[in-house]
């Protein structure tokens, strides 16, 4: 067991950026290390190998086995959200560390997004936008499809999903999901063919998860079926998405377009979508705001609190 002086200020690895804003307040129970690039992640193992007792990461961001091997003292790692596609599960568990992740922190900033995105792409706005401000006002006018009154489709129901659902219900749209298995706990029509969605769909809108189970499974045949009137928000994971196809269904106008807050290879976003005209680009930013920062911050502190000292966070 650490001893008293140990147990009070732990030593955590930060390696996702979005809580470092709010490092002065981890600092006042715990002795954190910032890690925010590969650089500053390989030096802080180094480091503080011996010493470290948690880590704070993201589904993105991951921990591998490797560095999992090279600290012999960790207990914990923190999550933010649910994703867990680049951690090591199988290292996590033989080296009995806890792996704790808190959903929902984030879910109605996300699902405001992809509905902000689906608005955006179905009504022109960003070029109606620069067509004003470049004078051009007769240019760009023109008549766009309403989202009211269409077919949506939700493509994981968790709790991202299931807050798009409720902000689609106020449209007044048809609204039917794809999932694993069949919700108990939702009377929406059910699919579980993601392609079969897809033709269902006017707006389908994407918030799986990533790993091997989700890795690719919007492709042609699934955008094809979307067709040309349809529209892909996509404010998951980026794998979910094979993006040379999507950008040859977007160039082939095999669908009328993409609004896109994740990516392939973030964030390296490739010339030919940044270049495509029916896109909408957001830089993963859907899931942030003051709120769902604060409630985040919340979350790391109750697992770490309650992990460490038996209570909850402060």
């Amino acid at each position: 067991m650490p001893d008293r002086a140990d147990a009070v200020r732990p030593c955590i690895l930060l390696f996702t950026p979005t809580l470092v804003p709010f490092s002065p307040r981890l600092s006042r129970l715990f002795d954190i290390v910032l890690a925010t690039d590969a650089e500053m992640r390989r030096r802080a193992i180094e480091s503080h190998a011996s010493s470290v007792r948690g880590v704070i990461t993201t589904g993105k961001f991951g921990l591998t086995a490797d560095e999992i091997a090279r600290l012999p003292n960790l207990e914990i790692v923190a999550v933010l959200g649910i994703g867990t596609e680049n951690i090591d599960a199988a290292a996590v568990s033989a080296a009995a560390i806890k792996l704790e992740t808190r959903g929902g922190t984030n879910s109605d900033t996300v699902a405001d997004h992809a509905i902000a995105l689906a608005l955006t792409l179905l009504r022109n706005i960003p070029v109606m936008h620069n067509g004003v401000v470049q004078g051009q006002w007769s240019e760009v006018r023109s008549s766009r499809p309403r989202l009211f009154g269409h077919r949506m489709g939700i493509a994981g129901l968790g709790n991202i999903g299931a807050a798009v659902a409720r902000r689609a219900a106020g449209f007044d749209m048809d609204v039917a999901y794809f999932s694993r298995s069949r919700k108990s706990d939702s009377l929406l029509p059910f699919y579980s063919d993601i392609t079969e969605l897809a033709a269902f769909s006017d707006v389908l809108v994407l918030c799986l998860p990533g790993g091997p189970e989700t890795d690719g499974i919007i492709g042609l045949e699934a955008l094809r079926a979307l067709g040309p009137e349809g529209y892909l928000v996509n404010v998951g994971r980026g794998s979910v998405v094979r993006e040379v196809d999507l950008i040859d269904a977007l160039e082939d106008e095999l669908i009328a377009g993409a609004g896109l807050d994740v990516f392939e290879n973030e964030p390296e976003v490739t010339q030919r979508l940044r270049a495509c005209r029916n896109v909408v680009l957001t830089p993963h930013v859907g899931g942030r705001s003051p709120e769902s920062d604060l409630a985040m911050v919340d979350a790391v502190m109750d697992s770490l609190c309650s992990h460490f000292f038996g209570r909850p966070g402060d």
